[in-house]
């Protein structure tokens, strides 16, 4: 059985298993309509009510043209060591490029300028986090992805010829800090969860080796109000590299997760595929309400609503590039004290080309995870 490699504490108590699956709608001012299924299977001690000592989560995504996909399996175990892990594919056969960071970013384009190009390929992760003193743990990672990238003829990807164009490979070493003082998981109430973390490798590209590094500081504060059916969290994000990364991996944050820009936390109301960046600065606030919990046997649930903005920049070499505001929200549903599902739509401020009046442009997605 599959507590039987997960350590000393699971062979000495079997684990109750549960799990949620469904299917998945979304649409953005990129890609256009999407879907696909996803579903967490979790596992914890029988007289445990909350959280979880390991979950499964997996998805598989395409939007309608199938033009774009994005499959994965993750595994997050939390004992006296934290495990993660992640292996996934994602490809575009028409990828919008809108540069790195500096105002193309904030421009919508759906003509020849920006699509005709194709990136996809594997990607995986694994890492542990051990206890150091106190609330701070050591983490320690391990990233690997590939790429093949093809530009259409005039697009801005032909015409820019970012690093990363061709068939290459990127991977890199992270090592930091985190800090974890709140009170529950998944859905905090109160306390701190943070990560500071270094990371060196590079890409081997046109049979080069490429060294990039960055360096990340994620802060998430957790603070109850009206008797704690009101919950305010505050999140600062701020990415910094060095050296060369290929096109296709500015996307990405650091961290121990890798979260990717413009899809479910940072820069929501930008959608995927635009919100790349050589560094990133973004602040965020979100108020969450909980209107009523369920208990009865399998049938146990909250109902919440999450409402957030945030400022941000994507950095094109050392400039910020123009604002990124986003607003966002929606109903949220805890399943078992585990998993959490959130349909949301977030707005971004963009234009319709370079140097024009900015307005609201609405994303569409559903999450299993919040904001922050």
């Amino acid at each position: 059985m599959i507590w039987g490699w997960l350590g000393a504490s699971a062979l000495a108590e079997p684990l109750r298993w549960s799990g949620l699956g469904l299917p998945l709608v979304g649409v953005n001012s990129t890609d256009g309509w999407g879907f696909g299924v996803a579903g967490e299977v979790y596992g914890r001690p029988p007289d445990v009510e909350f959280g979880y000592d390991i979950k499964f989560t997996a998805q598989i995504w395409t939007t309608v043209a199938f033009d774009y996909t994005n499959d994965y399996l993750q595994v997050d175990w939390r004992d006296r060591w934290n495990w993660t892990g992640r292996a996934g594919y994602r490809a575009w056969e028409n990828l919008a490029y809108a540069g790195v960071g500096g105002d193309d970013v904030s421009v919508i384009r759906s003509d020849a300028l920006e699509r005709g190009n194709a990136v996809g390929g594997p990607l995986g992760l694994f890492g542990a986090a051990a206890p150091l003193r106190g609330p701070v743990e050591f983490f320690g990672q391990v990233y690997l992805r590939q790429a093949t990238a093809e530009a259409g003829a005039g697009t801005l990807l032909e015409r820019d010829g970012p690093f990363g164009l061709g068939s290459g490979v990127f991977t890199d070493l992270s090592a930091g800090l985190r800090l974890d003082t709140v009170d529950r998981w998944p859905l905090p109430r109160e306390g701190w969860r943070g990560e500071l973390a270094l990371s060196g490798g590079g890409t081997a590209l046109g049979g080069t080796v490429v060294p990039a590094g960055a360096a990340l500081l994620s802060l998430i504060h957790w603070q109850p109000a009206i008797g704690g059916r009101l919950v305010i969290g505050s999140r600062l994000l701020a990415l910094g590299t060095t050296g060369t990364r290929p096109f296709w991996e500015k996307e990405m944050t650091g961290g121990i997760w890798r979260n990717e820009l413009g899809v479910e936390t940072a820069f929501t109301g930008y959608g995927r595929a635009r919100t790349r960046g050589d560094g990133a600065l973004a602040g965020l606030v979100e108020v969450r309400p909980e209107f009523f919990s369920v208990d009865h046997g399998v049938f146990d649930f909250s109902l919440l609503a999450s409402l957030y903005a945030e400022e941000g920049f994507l950095f094109d070499g050392t400039s910020p590039g123009p604002h990124l505001p986003t607003v966002g929200g929606g109903p949220m549903v805890l399943w078992q004290g585990a998993i959490q599902l959130r349909p949301f739509v977030a707005w971004g401020w963009t234009s319709e080309r370079p140097g024009d009046r900015r307005s609201p442009s609405i994303q569409y997605s559903v999450s299993f995870v919040d904001p922050l």
